[in-house]
């Protein structure tokens, strides 16, 4: 399996939208299917590197790590999967690259109460790996 979306019950499809695109946040779309019954799915996928220097307000520069992309990726990574309403994507599955396994050290029980109601802190950022992807497959979306 190792630490590739291979681990995904999902394969990965052509790039439709690239990460460069106004309003991609740094989140290109692919299309897929599920390994299972060959039913499409979207693929979203994030360069972690990438995100982690792209400031968030255009032509800004700052060192500040919660000013870039992968401050609300990584927010919205941990947070989409719980959201379950009639009018939102539904999150089939997610991985994160560099912990297939899901053992992200940002989630371990050291975490304090404020910062596990909000994944998206500046300490759960310092303890993740800015190297891999971030994958969230979903219901068949059109871009």
């Amino acid at each position: 399996m190792g630490n590739s979306a291979s681990a995904l019950p999902y394969t990965i499809g052509d790039e439709v939208c690239a990460s460069t695109r106004a309003g991609s946040h740094g989140f290109s779309i692919h299309s897929g299917e599920r390994k299972s019954d060959k039913a499409p799915v979207t693929v979203f996928k994030g360069a972690k590197s990438s995100m982690a220097k792209t400031a968030l307000i255009k032509g800004s520069t700052t060192n500040d790590p919660t000013l870039t992309q992968i401050f609300p990726a990584l927010h919205h990574f941990k947070k989409c999967k719980t959201l379950i309403h009639p009018h939102i994507l539904s999150v089939y599955a997610t991985l994160d690259t560099d912990y297939p396994d899901g053992n992200d050290p940002s989630s371990a029980g050291t975490q304090s109460a404020s910062e596990k109601s909000n994944p998206a802190s500046l300490t759960a950022l310092e303890q993740t790996a800015t190297t891999g992807e971030l994958i969230i497959v979903t219901e068949p979306v059109v871009p």
